[in-house]
């Protein structure tokens, strides 16, 4: 009997509590967790946030304090943000101490500024206390200025240090590249160092100008080149020789828009420089490349204003050359493209080959880029260019491709285009992309891709993704498995929110997801690279300042399995009775039944089950981005007991028997008398 009330107490128990069996799904360390500053504003105003690391070992309570130190002036605005991670532990601003309470762990403290009118920097002192013992965790003071004056863009310096290992006769060569056209100016310093000039040179020279008996020691060399100004453009040369024939100096200078395009190194042999003008998207009018070793211009050619090529044939003793090139692009399109191939006459490879995009600012033309493929085998290839139209549509979004010197095939707008026969080896994709402007800092940027994937089907041997405009960030992020992944994007609002935030997750010209003014979203991307592109336009720091920023946190974690909760309203029944069964989930899409029950059924809820006659397990599995979680709960049926509680043994039978037995007998007795 005792057994039977323990048995129906735990019952009861059951029923008025149930059993829940239930699963959290464990969130993954974050693939990418990136926290940037955008400073927003003209180059020349710009002024970039004071970052800096430490470690705070002890969990507590700290005391934070932000000082202008007013020098030379106080700022118009001054804040300061501690973070850890993507969170934002504490904030300060003017004066006065924060107090926060922080775990052990690597913070960053960061501190932005705006100057006032006239003002070109600020100090300011950062100093972070452990309340409970006074112990300084952090001390530093520091100052936040613009960016230091340029050279005008026709000017260029040469200043650099020298020795003459033994008194004796040193030769001076300067020389005017003449590229585009000779410089109006080219002057030459050479001073012993801490002491006075030992050469001053006003113009370039015809021939090596010797300074006799050089004392030994140490010599500093100062080279000035000025460009015409309406041209912006020019090269000089600088060499200094011991009588025995060793280079203290040689070296070449661009100015302005000159590009030095890399070093051919050449055998002794009668070789070739051509000049390529693509075309593409229209012709330079004004295009020359020059050859120079030691200072000295060996081969120059130049083209007239339309496609085509040019060459120039030169001897070359052994060594390496300087490679510069000169391009201005018509004012529309904005940008143009050329290529550079230097050769031993009769050879079948290059010695030096480049493909150059130029122009292509941002201030109303239309920038150029260029990317060198390697293309691991010869055949068919299908070549995709894709506008994400991110944040808007690009105005114009063009295409060619180009291989050994020839434009294989061309796109004026998105598409794919198929290369047939193309070689193995270097391929150069030239793209020229103007984005649409809607007077916003946002609105002048664009985002396109571009995928190279062979004709007959496969892995892309080639993809990237390219952002348009000042205000893309992008952040590359491998993706180690297909599957469901999730990205955070959050406004930080320090020093002051964003105007606009936005993102998008691209896999070369595919995207795969994205978001306008931040958030969350998720995505499903296969295993590789991704890139993570983020669009953001800071807001002023103060009214009238010119300065502005915004700091913002981007996330991406693999979408964990979703949860599930099984419960039921008794773990042990009689045959015959039934149990409820009660359940929920999180993060699921789907849910499904087996076992003791089956089907589908809906992402939470209670039903009876059937009639028990055994013991039956009741399982649930539910389906969601993250993957599948399956949870299951046990319900044992007892077995009926065979005495107790009005069953009749075999012992009672008897006695029941012998007393019927013994009534009969009395009963025939009596009759008898």
């Amino acid at each position: 009997m005792m057994r039977r009330v323990r048995q129906f107490a735990a019952l009861a128990a059951a029923a008025i509590f149930g059993l829940a069996v239930g699963a959290t799904a464990v969130q993954s360390a974050p693939l990418l967790e990136d926290v940037h500053t955008i400073v927003g504003g003209d180059a020349a105003t710009r002024v970039q946030p004071f970052e800096q690391a430490f470690t705070i070992d002890q969990a507590g309570s700290y005391d934070l304090a932000l000082t202008d130190l007013g020098l030379p002036a106080p700022f118009a605005a001054l804040k300061l943000a501690v973070t850890r991670g993507a969170t934002v532990v504490a904030v300060a601003g003017g004066a006065g101490t924060v107090h926060f309470d922080a775990t052990a762990g690597s913070y960053v403290v960061r501190v932005a500024g705006a100057l006032a009118g006239g003002q070109a920097s600020g100090a300011f002192g950062v100093q972070i206390v452990r309340a409970a013992d006074s112990v300084k965790v952090l001390d530093v003071a520091s100052a936040l200025a613009l960016p230091p004056g340029a050279l005008p863009a026709n000017q260029q310096v040469l200043n650099t240090t020298f020795t003459v290992p033994s008194t004796g006769d040193v030769s001076v060569s300067l020389t005017d590249i003449a590229l585009p056209q000779p410089l109006t100016a080219l002057t030459l310093l050479i001073a012993a160092t801490g002491g006075a000039p030992v050469l001053t040179l006003n113009a370039a020279t015809a021939s090596p100008v010797v300074i006799p008996g050089l004392a030994a020691g140490n010599y500093t060399l100062l080279v000035t080149g000025l460009a015409d100004a309406g041209i912006g453009a020019g090269a000089f040369g600088a060499r200094v020789r011991t009588a025995g024939g060793t280079d203290l100096v040689s070296q070449t200078v661009s100015i302005g828009r000159i590009v030095p395009l890399g070093t051919a190194t050449l055998p002794a042999c009668s070789c070739t420089l051509t000049l390529t003008d693509f075309g593409f998207p229209a012709a330079l009018p004004q295009l020359a490349v020059a050859l120079v070793q030691s200072g000295q211009p060996i081969a120059r050619v130049a083209t007239a204003g339309s496609p085509g090529a040019a060459s120039a044939s030169f001897t070359a003793t052994a060594g390496d050359y300087d490679v510069l090139g000169y391009a201005v692009p018509a004012s529309s399109p904005g940008t143009g493209t050329y290529g550079v191939d230097v050769r031993p006459q009769g050879a079948a490879a290059a010695s030096f080959a480049s493909v150059q995009t130029a122009g292509g600012d941002t201030g109303g033309t239309t920038p150029g880029y260029s990317f060198d493929v390697d293309v691991p085998s010869a055949g068919d290839y299908t070549l995709r260019l894709a506008d994400f139209q991110f944040p808007l549509a690009f105005t114009t979004l063009s295409l060619a491709a180009v291989q050994s010197g020839s434009v294989i095939g061309s796109l004026n707008a998105a598409g794919t285009l198929t290369l047939s026969g193309l070689a193995a080896g270097k391929l150069t994709l030239l793209v020229a992309a103007q984005p649409a402007s809607s007077g916003t800092v946002t609105g002048d940027a664009g985002l396109f891709g571009i995928e190279l994937t062979p004709a007959a089907g496969g892995a892309a041997v080639y993809s990237i993704t390219q952002g348009v405009g000042s205000a893309f960030r992008a952040a590359h992020v491998t993706l180690p498995a297909a599957g469901s992944y999730d990205v955070s994007v959050l406004d930080l609002g320090f020093p002051v929110s964003f105007t606009d935030l936005n993102a998008v997750v691209t896999q070369g010209a595919t995207r795969l997801g994205q978001i306008f003014g931040g958030g969350a979203f998720s995505f499903n991307g296969a295993a590789g690279d991704v890139t993570v592109n983020v669009i953001a336009q800071p807001a002023r720091l103060a009214t009238g300042a010119a300065q502005s920023a915004g700091t913002y946190a981007v996330t991406l974690a693999a979408t964990p399995p979703p949860t599930v909760t099984l419960g039921a309203s008794a773990t042990q029944v009689d045959s015959g009775a039934t149990v409820t069964l009660t359940w929920s989930s999180g993060g699921a899409t789907g849910c499904s039944a087996s076992g003791g029950w089956s089907g589908a059924r809906g992402l939470s809820g209670s039903e009876t089950s059937a009639a028990l006659g055994a013991t039956t397990t009741f399982s649930l599995a539910c389906t969601g981005a993250g993957g599948t979680t399956t949870q299951s709960v046990t319900v044992t049926v007892a077995a009926k007991s065979s005495g107790g509680g009005g069953a009749l043994d075999g012992m009672a039978l008897a006695l029941l028997g012998g007393i019927a037995g013994l009534a009969a007998r009395a009963r025939r007795r009596g009759s008898v008398r």
